[in-house]
């Protein structure tokens, strides 16, 4: 998911930006992450690294902007769980990331395995805070738009013509 390219921008944005904070939200190391221990060690005093919480809400609206640099997802649930708490997000062009995205409305897109260029994207959102509020307000609405629940329930019924196969 990213997290390699994660640690180094978050590094390097740190190395310009000494006041910038960084979390990076893991599951236990049996669950697939590719850092080690020492690894992430490595990174300590860059970022601080603490256990993903059940529930992940309070998290993301803890954050001023969410970084997922994926590789690749069949659908970015956590890029849109982002948006749906208001928080513009920076994701990577790969297939089920950038569909979540409008560029520079609902947070910013970035080629995978691109540490530089993800640190220019967060360096950015440092650069012009003020338009965080405004994106936070365009991704709580493209999250409403294009990923509530309900109403793709109520799409794929109209789409497939289930209307009268209700029970």
């Amino acid at each position: 998911h990213g997290i390699a390219e994660f640690c180094d921008a978050a590094t390097r944005v740190r190395a310009k930006a000494p006041s910038a904070q960084f979390r990076l939200a893991l599951r236990p190391p049996d669950s697939g992450h590719p850092l080690s221990d020492e690894a992430l060690d490595s990174y300590a005093r860059h970022l601080d690294v603490i256990p993903a919480p059940a529930d992940i809400r309070p998290f993301l609206e803890s954050c001023h902007v969410f970084v997922y640099p994926s590789h690749g997802e069949g659908f970015a649930h956590p890029v849109v769980e982002a948006l749906a708490v208001g928080r513009p997000a920076i994701t990577t062009t790969a297939a089920g990331c950038r569909e979540t995205i409008d560029e520079r409305v609902s947070g910013v897109l970035v080629a995978p395995g691109d540490p530089l260029g993800l640190a220019t994207a967060m360096e950015s959102f440092l650069r012009r805070p003020d338009l965080m509020a405004w994106m936070s307000d365009a991704s709580r609405q493209k999250a409403e738009r294009r990923f509530d629940a309900r109403r793709l329930d109520e799409e794929v019924i109209r789409v497939m013509q289930l209307e009268g196969a209700r029970t």
